[in-house]
């Protein structure tokens, strides 16, 4: 049957043969293959744009917690400022300790503890340590006492001061203080 062809028939038979195999090649490619592909890389596209969300996230994450960590230090260097109303110790250590240093004699009376509880409701800090001091010494001793009150650490307001010449050489100081503090 193919003797009858010529042979540069034949070669175009072949060529076309081939070339429509070539193209339904490129067909299947096409339409199967391509398609496939572009799926593969919609999908690939969406876990770049889904990593590039999560580390913009990690970003803010860590510039949050770089601000908790500030925010952390500032409460803590606040809090010191701050009376402690359940633990007022190191505030009697202070004042006992200017009154060491400003060689005087001092007399610590507590007034008040606490704060109304309307004022509680607030939470904010609140005047509720209030104390009766009594120094005594010197007027020199009595100023350096009274200038390292003003400088301890604490947020204080002198509601009274009353001073008084007990004798030539000694001054007696009277005042009530109330400090800033925290529950």
């Amino acid at each position: 049957m193919f003797k009858n062809i010529s042979s540069k028939n034949r070669f175009l038979g072949v060529a076309v043969s081939i070339a429509l195999g070539v193209a339904l090649v490129v067909y299947l490619l096409l339409s199967y293959v391509f398609p496939y592909i572009l799926s593969e890389v919609d999908a690939i596209q969406a876990m770049k744009t889904g990593i590039a969300t999560l580390e913009v996230r990690r970003a803010k994450l860590k510039d949050l917690e770089g601000s908790f960590q500030e925010s952390h230090q500032d409460l803590e260097r606040l809090r010191g400022l701050l009376v402690d109303r359940s633990n007022p110790i190191a505030f009697f250590e202070s004042l006992y300790s200017i009154a060491s240093s400003s060689q005087i004699s001092l007399t610590i009376r507590f007034s008040a503890i606490g704060v109304p509880a309307e004022k509680m409701k607030e939470n904010k800090p609140q005047f509720g340590v209030s104390v009766h001091l009594a120094a005594e010494g010197s007027s020199k001793n009595i100023y350096v006492f009274l200038s390292l009150l003003e400088a301890l650490p604490y947020e204080l307001k002198v509601e009274k001061l009353s001073l008084f010449d007990t004798s030539g050489a000694t001054l007696r100081a009277e005042m009530d203080v109330s400090a800033l503090s925290i529950n």
